[in-house]
């Protein structure tokens, strides 16, 4: 069996070199599980060779019986053309399996055209199993689906801790960099401590892993952070759970474990504003804790109510000045162009990174799930009065990147750090009817939302490559820990 992760795109060379690079985890999950169950396993993670003939290549040399190819929501387009390569390039009999987040959000939407043979959904460890030991059928399963079946059988939760370690030893680990701001060593990975989530942000897409929160014991946790100390010789770890601190007393046992047992690695995680207890703060710089990642999302008020996120803007403020009295140093992310959002909403957030204080700003633009009912009630009526005509025009990333260019010098620094590379368009039309890719049957799949795939910098000839690293050599803001613009230098 074969698993491709897909590469998503980068503007350009420095703008792949700032952003953090991990393995699939995910991916890894279930090539263990198919490991544990007797069937060989390939995994390729196009970010990093992006080379679909080397990929065609490896396939037929490989002929694998099931083909998966993971799927999320800014390399949609993407995905569904390097299906369509497979099916015209790879001759042999296989399966042509679509899974992860998107594919989890609106499976419909990528049986529809034909391309894959069935669609893996949620938490899909026992689902990938059974189709490769029912091969060529494809069984009848919960979470595993193919044109024509009812959608609706969801597979039962999983217990994390019964779940085998990923199959790092797959994936060249120590070619992950991780970026700037996310590792404090030269080589960095990634671990999951639970699946779920309790809170209900209108934004963010919960469907993969939905019900009660399911936690890890912290000695499975810290054996698995061994493994990958001794197997691979990384010591920085960062934890890639949503809400790291929602478990206080597991994330207490897990720092005490550490403390009991010596142990000496730095690590990072992601956590809420309304979450920072500051004796935990203190106990998880002993143990190790560098950094934590928190999502702010807006400055605005409305904004946050509007996303259901359960916490106000003027409370990050004392989030940050907790971690930083414990020595933790904070990433701050936010979030544009939310439907509805106004120009003067999109200001007052600009205003408050820059007040905010954390020791980096991380800034995406918003691209809403069709599974979040906030997103499904904005469709239906429109635009609020409280919004500006500026909201009913598409909200796009280069309108955002515009509208942060038009603002004070400042803001020209702090504001555009990271946004996607791919283009995502919201736009509502004067009804606002559903979106036809999100179960409209009148309208072809994906219509509503735009995937622009940037093409990425040329790469230089071999006789020329130090020349262009004189002449591109990128500038690195000490604040933001991003490369600014290359400089040009003459000869």
């Amino acid at each position: 069996m074969a698993l491709v992760h897909p590469d998503v795109p980068f503007a350009d060379r420095f703008d792949r070199l700032s952003r953090s690079s991990l393995p699939p985890l995910g991916i890894l999950y279930l090539a263990a599980c198919l490991e544990r169950a007797g069937h060989q396993v390939l995994v390729v993670d196009l970010n990093l060779r992006p080379s679909r003939p080397e990929l065609v290549k490896r396939l037929r040399e490989w002929r694998p019986q099931i083909v998966g190819l993971g799927t999320m929501a800014p390399v949609t387009l993407s995905v569904l053309e390097l299906a369509r390569t497979l099916r015209r390039e790879l001759t042999h009999r296989y399966v042509l399996v679509a899974g992860g987040a998107d594919a989890t959000a609106r499976p419909r939407d990528y049986l529809t055209p034909g391309v894959f043979d069935a669609v893996l959904t949620q938490e899909s460890e026992r689902a990938i199993v059974a189709l490769a030991n029912a091969w060529p059928a494809i069984p009848r399963e919960p979470g595993l689906f193919a044109a024509g079946d009812d959608l609706t059988a969801a597979p039962e939760p999983l217990v994390p801790d019964e779940v085998p370690f990923p199959a790092r030893h797959l994936l060249p680990l120590r070619d992950y960099r991780g970026g700037p701001a996310y590792k404090k060593r030269r080589h960095t990975t990634s671990i999951f401590t639970h699946r779920g989530c309790a809170y209900r942000c209108g934004f963010c897409e919960k469907s993969v892993h939905p019900g009660m929160m399911r936690f890890r014991s912290a000695p499975s946790m810290l054996e698995e952070i061994r493994t990958i100390r001794r197997d691979f010789d990384i010591h920085d770890i960062r934890f890639i759970d949503d809400v790291l601190m929602v478990n206080r007393p597991a994330l207490h046992a897990f720092c005490d474990l550490v403390l009991e047992k010596g142990e000496r690695f730095d690590w990072m995680g992601c956590s809420r504003i309304d979450l920072m207890n500051e004796e935990l703060l203190h106990k998880m710089a002993r143990a190790g804790c560098h950094r934590l990642e928190l999502g702010v999302e807006s400055g605005s008020d409305r904004v946050m109510r509007m996303i259901n996120k359960g916490a106000r803007p003027a409370k990050a403020i004392e989030a940050v000045k907790r971690a930083h009295r414990a020595g933790i140093e904070v990433i701050a992310n936010f979030i544009l162009g939310f439907p509805t959002e106004t120009a003067e909403e999109m200001d007052a957030t600009i205003d408050f990174r820059s007040s905010s204080n954390p020791i980096t700003r991380s800034t995406s633009c918003s691209r809403p799930s069709p599974r979040r009912r906030w997103f499904r009630n904005i469709n239906s009526r429109g635009p609020t009065t409280t919004a500006s005509a500026s909201a009913a025009r598409p909200t796009t990333t280069r309108s955002i990147r515009r509208k942060c260019r038009t603002a004070s010098g400042a803001r020209i620094r702090d504001s555009i750090s990271a946004f996607p590379t791919s283009r995502a368009v919201w736009r509502p039309s004067a009804t606002c009817a559903p979106p036809g890719s999100f179960g409209n049957s009148g309208d072809p799949p994906f219509s509503t939302w735009e995937n622009a795939r940037r093409p990425s910098a040329p790469r230089p000839s071999r006789g020329c490559v130090s020349r262009v690293k004189a002449r591109e050599r990128p500038r690195f803001n000490a604040e933001t820990l991003r490369p600014r613009a290359a400089v040009s230098l003459r000869r």
